[in-house]
């Protein structure tokens, strides 16, 4: 297969990955543990598991080093093929330009063979730079695999020993978070874990932007042209907004100096964030003779529109991880139920994914509604006299409510959550943290956990549902592991839930999945029916406590 594009890469990344996983499954289920009169025989299992996991190691190390080989040798060609494109078709423009009746003329050839050079050698450097990282990520690649086929192993026989039922199930949930995650063994300094294919698409992305952009450069310094404009684009990131629609003067890829005119210089605004990794915005040249002066500043409508552009990207985006998720769940169990189950949420994911690439995001499988609040409702007494009802302390109650209505309304019409964890005894907040924007969850550190730590069994939590849904596994789990006395979700269309562990715990999968399974069409449910019939069938299996506030 030939490698010329970043996709090219991303696609062979995703088959070696493809290759690893369906690997591993096809040894699981072909060496099953035996069956006797006492249960399975998992001890025997793991000993014929861990023979099968050496195999695995060596046939990897033998199967991808000339596929790996061919990806990395692909990186030069790729990155020249880059500059020289972007020389090109920068060089046209400046011609076309020069008809226009700019005024300009070639500089001389020895400035522009030494910069030439100097940009020949960062290439290098880069090329280097890049290959050395595909170098180590690949050996990540293979020993992550190899490392989550150990816990696997080892894992299923704790499973059993939960009664999980069938070998099927046991495996499933095994190697459950494993099929979530995929291989991802790329850690980003802000901790996010990435699979391979994602961080090889985004490397090379940069990797041919750089490549490109020292190009054009190239050629703008062979016509003595520093300045350039950044494109406004419609869901700028927040990193680059704040240079979008701006004239700079290219001190790193056109050679341009601070004298070059009254502009703030390209490599203070990457220092302050732009061209960041998996950058998408883009510059062109500007030249002050022939364009006019454009008006950096965005209209308040216009803000608006580049923020809610944004916040749809990145749900469109989370929305193509959750159908690559279920994907591998449904191709990758073991159980029929399973995998009748995940088709069902990638089904529903791929039918999000869709609205949103048609421009629009309507009531969906995965909400009830919108996220938009109605403030008239919730600023009504009718919303607060609910929150007298929760327990019979009524100071506690008023604590609720007005911590819920912060959370509210900072996060309306958003998909953002918030959390509030208080304690009963005092009454007193210990933690409020917001979520990442429109993450549709809240993630603690192990500062904010030590604080939970810390007052165990005298805590409630309240969160929002931006979804509008029902309290559901992750909650539950949450709960019991933080200790909540009991949790509190408010959605934005106006519902108030109280829900409590029993004393049977669960995985929080087990709960989605039931939920999942009275989705489907033949139980002729719609959600809320089936959030409540699988709430209510836990209640009883479980212990677990839930109602809503009315």
């Amino acid at each position: 297969m030939e490698l010329n594009t970043d996709y090219d890469i991303e696609k062979a990344f995703r088959a070696i990955e493809d290759e690893l996983i369906s690997s591993m499954i096809r040894n699981l289920d072909g060496h099953r543990a035996e069956e006797t009169e006492l249960g399975y025989n998992w001890s025997q299992w793991q000993v014929e598991q861990l023979k099968a996991l050496e195999k695995y190691k060596a046939d990897n190390k033998k199967r991808f080093q000339s596929k790996f080989s061919d990806i990395n040798g692909s990186i030069d060609a790729m990155i020249f093929t880059a500059r020289q494109t972007g020389g090109t078709e920068q060089e046209q423009k400046i011609l076309r330009a020069l008809k226009k009746g700019l005024k300009a003329s070639k500089v001389s050839q020895g400035t522009e063979g030494a910069f030439f050079k100097l940009n020949t050698r960062k290439l290098n450097a880069l090329i280097k730079a890049t290959k050395s990282d595909f170098n180590r990520a690949e050996k990540a690649m293979l020993r992550m695999s190899e490392d989550k086929y150990r816990q696997i192993i080892f894992n299923a026989q704790v499973y059993a020993n939960t009664g999980a039922g069938t070998y099927e199930k046991v495996v499933d949930m095994a190697t459950r978070d494993f099929l979530k995650a995929g291989i991802n063994c790329i850690e980003y300094a802000n901790g996010a874990r990435h699979t391979m294919k994602d961080y090889a698409k985004m490397a090379i992305q940069t990797a041919n932007k750089r490549a490109y952009l020292t190009g054009e450069g190239e050629m703008r310094q062979s016509w003595g042209i520093s300045t350039v404009i950044m494109n406004k684009r419609a869901n700028a990131c927040p990193k680059c907004l704040p240079f979008v629609g701006k004239i700079l003067i290219d001190d790193v890829w056109s050679g341009g100096k601070e004298s070059d005119g009254p502009y703030p210089l390209m490599s203070s605004a990457m220092a302050a964030g732009l061209y960041h990794p998996n950058c998408k915005d883009i510059h062109t040249t500007y030249f002050p003779e022939l364009d006019e002066e454009p008006d950096g500043k965005f209209t308040k409508k216009e803000l608006e529109k580049v923020k809610e552009d944004y916040r749809q990207d990145q749900k469109q985006q989370y929305a193509g991880r959750m159908v690559e998720q279920f994907d591998r769940l449904s191709k990758y169990s073991l159980d029929s139920d399973n995998k009748k189950m995940y088709e069902v949420r990638k089904e529903q994911w791929e039918n999000v994914s869709k609205e949103y690439e048609r421009g629009y995001i309507d009531n969906n499988s995965q909400r009830i509604g919108t996220n938009k609040i109605d403030l008239d409702y919730i600023n009504s007494k009718d919303y607060a006299d609910k929150y007298m009802k929760i327990s019979k302390d009524m100071e506690l109650n008023n604590v609720i409510y007005s911590k819920s209505m912060d959370i509210l309304r900072s996060n309306n019409s958003s998909d953002t959550e918030g959390l509030c964890v208080i304690s009963v005894s005092n009454r007193q907040v210990l933690l409020n943290v917001r979520g990442k924007p429109d993450a549709i969850g809240v993630e603690l550190n192990k500062k904010q956990m030590s604080i939970i730590n810390k007052h165990k069994n005298d805590i409630i939590g309240i969160h929002n549902h931006p979804t509008n849904l029902l309290p559901n596994g992750s909650d539950f789990v949450a709960a019991g592991a933080r200790g909540y006395q009991y949790g509190i979700v408010i959605t934005h269309d106006g519902r108030i839930y109280k829900y409590s562990v029993g004393d049977k715990p669960f995985l929080p999968y087990l709960l989605d999945n039931r939920i999942d399974k009275y989705c489907s069409k033949e139980y002729n449910l719609n959600i809320k029916e089936a959030y409540e019939k699988a709430l209510n069938e836990f209640r009883k299996e479980y212990g677990i406590s839930w109602q809503e506030i009315e």
